[in-house]
């Protein structure tokens, strides 16, 4: 997979990353969410990207329509 972005969320003591990459055989995107050490980012990443748990896009609109408050229920 080829990593296309990371997103990083610090509380006091952790972090959590949501990875989204691209397949490279066949170009379909998917993302990833997980805990990292924290102390180097490519390897928090990777981390992610290897044994993160997948991302529903349906999901991130949800939380999204909440923040937003467009949510319909």
């Amino acid at each position: 997979m080829k990593v296309k972005e990371a997103y990083w969320f610090t509380g006091l003591d952790f972090v959590i990353g949501i990875v989204v990459g691209e397949d490279e055989g066949t170009g379909r995107r998917k993302g990833y969410i997980g805990t990292a050490a924290g102390f180097d980012e490519k390897r928090d990443t990777q981390h992610i990207a290897g044994f993160g748990s997948p991302v529903d896009p349906s999901k991130l609109t949800e939380i999204a329509n909440y923040l937003t408050g467009t949510a319909t229920s």
